[in-house]
């Protein structure tokens, strides 16, 4: 019995896997890739290569570059009209070129794949017999945790109309797939809640355990302290900012030689701008796991943002103790105090996060039960089969 085809399109190129969004792309594509033939579709930036792209082609049985749309300009006139308009003006991603050849593709393949809500608009001119979404970062959540920090009235206005606006668009789009994939139980519950008859699955973010090997405290060096992220996300931004002007600096107060290692893609000219005393930037490096197994402890202070973190179950699937606010761990069933440090004001970071330092049999401990973790719950095999279960009616 030959295989379906299946249509993925994708907001971003899904390759190299090398940051949080890019791996889960990677990993739930080698599974749908033994189920089906598949055609991929993909927006592309200026700085993606073709040596990337026909590597990645070399996944599937065919790949599509669309060169992604440039963002309009915002006259006042379009100003107006987006204030006026029921759909909001940040989230869609909208490409002639891309819906065009959805069009034309999807009539002969059976199944279509969306990636990220941005490319809602697919789903309206598909003709597909099956639909599927990977939701795995809510746009509408990240959008009220962005409004929660504003403080002028005039951006806070304008910001509570989009959040409203994409509120109810992602709803409205969710409820036309067969079945919608998110990250964790938080998200499940938060959409079942408005909406209980949307076919929600939940394919948790996992990570390559035989890859990440557990690495014991031993060859970490004293009072290295490591954040890992794509530097030009605005949530880690807002993180870094935090971390370099307020948290480390009273934990270097009182641990004197504390280092903080800042590793990532593209880092922006204002993450650039805070490297001083002790603060270290290494940008776009072809492996985190060396920097991980030199580090003491891995601190994610972020404040912003939704899904859940791949950097966290790297960390831990490595043996390190990791401090984090409530949304930087939000959907991941990690212990707090146990598996975990959860922070989420400056001092609780602080004396958290100083604790580990200065005491390492705790330290330690923390990442060996950490990485039991990951390897009972996280692993992308477990989350595999939760993909295989959700769509199984059209294997």
């Amino acid at each position: 019995m030959s295989r379906r085809r299946l249509l993925a399109v994708y907001p971003y190129l899904p390759y190299p896997p090398d940051y949080g969004g890019r791996i889960r792309c990677f990993h739930l594509l080698e599974f749908l890739r033994e189920h089906f033939r598949i055609e991929l579709a993909v927006l592309t930036s200026a700085e993606d290569d073709s040596a990337t792209i026909q590597e990645l082609g070399a996944m599937v049985d065919r790949i599509v570059a669309i060169p992604s749309p440039s963002p309009p300009q915002l006259s006042r006139r379009r100003k107006v009209r987006n204030t006026l308009s029921p759909e909001p003006w940040e989230l869609p991603l909208r490409s002639k070129h891309l819906e065009r050849f959805v069009y034309e593709r999807s009539g002969e393949c059976e199944v279509l794949f969306v990636d990220s809500g941005r490319l809602l608009p697919c789903r309206r001119c598909s003709r597909s017999e099956v639909h599927v979404l990977d939701a795995d970062d809510l746009a509408h959540i990240i959008l009220y945790r962005r409004l929660k920090k504003m403080t002028a009235l005039k951006s806070r206005l304008g910001y509570t109309l989009e959040f409203f606006k994409t509120f109810l668009y992602e709803l409205k789009g969710m409820a036309k797939f067969d079945a919608v994939l998110v990250a964790s139980d938080d998200d499940f519950q938060k959409l079942h809640r408005w909406n209980r008859k949307l076919p929600l699955h939940i394919v948790p973010n996992g990570v390559n355990i035989e890859r990440f090997a557990y690495n014991d405290s031993e060859s970490s060096q004293e009072n290295l302290l490591l954040f890992l992220g794509a530097l030009d996300y605005e949530p880690n931004e807002f993180a870094v900012v935090w971390l370099c002007k307020s948290i480390f600096p009273k934990i270097k107060r009182q641990v004197p030689r504390a280092r903080l290692h800042l590793v990532g893609r593209n880092p922006s000219r204002l993450v650039r701008s805070l490297i001083g005393p002790g603060i270290e930037l290494t940008p776009n490096v072809p492996d985190v796991r060396p920097y991980l197994y030199r580090s003491r402890v891995v601190v994610v202070p972020i404040t912003m943002g939704g899904g859940t973190r791949i950097k966290i179950l790297e960390a831990a699937a490595a043996g390190r103790p990791v401090v984090s606010t409530s949304i930087g761990a939000e959907g991941l069933r990690f212990i707090p105090g146990i598996e975990i440090e959860i922070a989420d004001n400056e001092e609780q970071f602080v004396r958290k996060t100083i604790e580990l330092l200065s005491n390492r049999v705790k330290a330690e401990e923390m990442g060996k039960l950490a990485r039991s973790k990951v390897e009972r719950e996280y692993t992308w095999e477990m989350s595999k089969r939760r993909l295989a279960a959700a769509i199984s009616p059209w294997l």
